[in-house]
């Protein structure tokens, strides 16, 4: 394929319709692509992504996101974090769930160590709750495969931490989007044993800033923390803690790209839920007018139920 016609292919697609061929060749003239993929990305963002949303089935936007971030294009970085500052329905009408399931690795993807967009993202009380945790999810990405230290990881959450802190202090009125990001970041300072962040974030919890619904609340942390320092070890980055795979792995098994026949329900962890078949029903054991009756009592049958 050429690569108007890989283009052209990644226009439209649907359930039954993946461009696996088209995507799979993109990789393979990444170089020829690139340019064509960027381009389609500020279209659509000089547009607040207006075309996309208006033509059913549109998804070259969607792949140019994902292309771009497996080859790690560094001049997609000002583009995603355009991209995230877009006000939320529109947001989640032209990307939906790559919001909350995707972008934090795509951003960390494409930044090349320049934290500086992920922290504006993360700082904005204007932008909603997914994509502020998905740039803290992008800064512990870069910590996970070496591109940032854990002194820089930890100053910037200490930072973030300080400024909620004095807001609140000062008077302002945290949002819910606030909250659920400040448990982003206290869980995140439980994962790599930011200990220097423990008496900010203790004053957290007193004034309430700290989603609890997100793994736990207060005491949940004491305890984690009280781990760390009895019986200190490394970090260890959980399943979802990498960079963007292949387009095609990340989203040949959309369920939105399944023809109706091969749709298989799956659960959140991605498994397929199989069906719980009923056991066969047993025909029910005659029993004979001389046998023990079956409620128990000792009596024959007859003697007893059977009279």
């Amino acid at each position: 394929m050429t690569p108007d016609e890989i283009f052209e292919a990644l226009a439209t697609a649907g359930p039954g319709r993946f461009p696996r061929t088209a995507l799979i060749a993109a990789v393979e003239q990444q170089q020829a692509v690139t340019p064509l993929l960027l381009d389609e990305l500020r279209r659509q963002l000089d547009a607040e992504f207006a075309p996309a949303i208006a033509t059913d089935g549109y998804w070259r936007h969607h792949f140019a996101i994902y292309l771009l971030a497996y080859f790690r294009e560094p001049a997609a970085y000002p583009l995603f974090v355009q991209m995230g500052a877009l006000p939320r329905e529109i947001l989640f009408n032209a990307i939906g769930d790559t919001v909350t399931e995707n972008f934090g690795s795509q951003l960390a993807a494409v930044c090349h160590g320049n934290t500086r967009g992920i922290e504006r993202l993360i700082e904005d009380p204007t932008l909603n709750e997914y994509v502020r945790t998905a740039a803290i999810s992008a800064l512990e990405i870069l910590f996970a495969i070496g591109e940032l230290d854990r002194d820089a990881l930890q100053n910037r959450l200490s930072r973030f931490a300080t400024r909620w802190l004095d807001a609140a202090e000062a008077g302002e009125e945290p949002s819910d989007a606030t909250a659920w990001v400040w448990a982003t970041l206290v869980w995140l300072a439980a994962r790599i044993d930011a200990q220097e962040l423990v008496p900010m974030i203790r004053r957290a919890f007193e004034l309430q800033l700290v989603d609890y619904s997100l793994d736990g609340g207060a005491e949940r942390f004491e305890r984690v923390m009280a781990e760390h320092r009895n019986r200190p070890k490394p970090y260890e980055p959980s399943h979802g803690v990498r960079l963007p795979g292949h387009p095609v792995e990340e989203l040949e098994r959309w369920y939105c790209f399944q023809a109706p026949a091969q749709r298989i329900p799956r659960s959140f962890d991605g498994r397929p839920v199989v069906p719980r078949v009923p056991a066969p029903a047993r025909a029910a054991t005659k029993v004979g007018r001389n046998d023990p009756c079956p409620c128990g009592s000792g009596k024959k049958y007859k003697k007893c139920c059977g009279n």
